[in-house]
C-alpha cells in the first residue's frame, strides 16, 4: 500500500488531512504507538515519523513518547475527512 508522501511546505492542514488520511484512519482506529503504525502501514519507519512530524507542525497529532493522539483540531478535522464529510476523498 502507498502513502501519500509527496507533501510541501506550504500545504494547508486540510491538505495535510487528506495526505495523510491513511496514517490518520489508523490513529482514527486506535491504532497509537508508532511501532504499531508501522506495522500497519507498509511504509519506511522515516516515512511514519516524517508523516507524524508533519501533522504535529498543524496541529492535528499529538505526539506522547512513542503515541499519537489527536488534538482537538485533529479531531474536528480528520472527522470530516474520514467519514466522507463535506472534506471527503
Amino acid at each position: 500500500m502507498w502513502l501519500a508522501m509527496e507533501t510541501a511546505p506550504h500545504l494547508s492542514p486540510l491538505q495535510v488531512i487528506l495526505s495523510r488520511h491513511r496514517l490518520l484512519e489508523q490513529v482514527d482506529n486506535g491504532v497509537k504507538d508508532k511501532r504499531d503504525l508501522y506495522d500497519q502501514l507498509t511504509v519506511s519507519r522515516s516515512t511514519i515519523d516524517r508523516a507524524i512530524r508533519e501533522l504535529e507542525a498543524e496541529n492535528i497529532l499529538l505526539r506522547r513518547g512513542s503515541r499519537c493522539e489527536f488534538t482537538r483540531f485533529g479531531k474536528l478535522g480528520s472527522s470530516e475527512s474520514l467519514d466522507g464529510g463535506r472534506f471527503g476523498r
